[in-house]
């Protein structure tokens, strides 16, 4: 099994506004031994690590991370997108680092800007054709009313890139708001370089289940093929016990071949960002 998506928090050497305004119980240590054991209990042999804060720094550290945690199998990083050659630059000096070769995508927390629309102006949509030029994927986490609209147009208008939607693209369950989400997941999943992430499950009122239909609605249109399981720890469960987030994850799962379980759980991540095939 491979986790598509979790993240290491170091509060003594990166800020991470997000989790000072939203998530103060998580602005503390969380440190590749704080989640290796877990990860041997789940079965989960492999991960793919995430950024939490808009920070160089923070991709730096991320990367050398990696280069010494065998389980870590990439680095989704963050650089400027404000032009094209500020993210040509930015990439160019993770490339100069030694432990460069871990950078497998770039995610930026777009909910920083005032406007929804901030991902999908011109020079933006330059920036993500160097990303898809570089052969490096973007994830679009769509936290705020009208960031999911962007990968509509960044579909249209940058077809080569590779777009991961972050955490079942951000459907407002909590609200029981199924439009516009529903119509544009399905406009999304017409498009074959689009890929989604089968994780943010966090309980209401101690359950799952209200996630049901909107997972079913993912695997009807997306498919088994383009579902990328992760757990989103420890921002899902604020820490908590991380093979109760497998346990869910599994509880939702519609009926799938073995090999499509397979996929869902490890290989599709692994063909969405370049990686080796699965160990024996």
């Amino acid at each position: 099994m491979l986790d598509a998506h979790h993240h290491l928090i170091f509060p003594d050497r990166i800020r991470y506004p997000d989790l000072e305004a939203a998530m103060p119980e998580i602005n503390r240590s969380f440190a590749p031994a704080d989640l290796e054991p877990q990860l041997r209990a789940a079965g989960v042999d492999g991960t793919i690590l995430v950024q939490a804060a808009n920070d160089s720094t923070e991709t730096a550290l991320l990367l050398q991370v990696a280069a010494r945690t065998p389980w870590v199998r990439g680095v989704v990083g963050w650089v400027p997108l404000d032009s094209p050659r500020a993210t040509e630059a930015a990439l160019d000096e993770l490339a100069a680092l030694p432990d460069s070769s871990g950078l497998v995508g770039i995610r930026y927390l777009i909910h920083r800007e005032p406007d929804p629309a901030w991902l999908s102006a011109p020079a933006r949509l330059d920036a993500l054709r160097v990303l898809a030029e570089r052969g490096l994927a973007y994830e679009l986490l769509a936290l705020v009313k009208g960031h999911l609209e962007n990968a509509l147009t960044i579909v249209e208008q940058v077809p080569g890139l590779t777009l991961v939607l972050d955490h079942l693209a951000g459907p407002y369950v909590r609200g029981k708001r199924w439009q516009p989400w529903a119509d544009t997941v399905a406009e999304l999943a017409r498009r074959s370089r689009c890929v989604v992430k089968y994780s943010g499950l966090d309980p209401i009122d101690g359950s799952v289940e209200e996630y049901r239909p909107y997972v079913e609605h993912l695997f009807a249109h997306f498919g088994p093929a383009r579902m990328l399981w992760a757990s989103n720890w420890p921002a899902s469960r604020l820490g908590g016990a991380y093979e109760l987030l497998v346990a869910d994850s599994l509880r939702l799962l519609p009926e799938l071949t073995p090999a499509e379980r397979a996929g869902v759980f490890g290989d599709n991540a692994r063909r969405t960002y370049g990686l080796e095939t699965a160990p024996p």
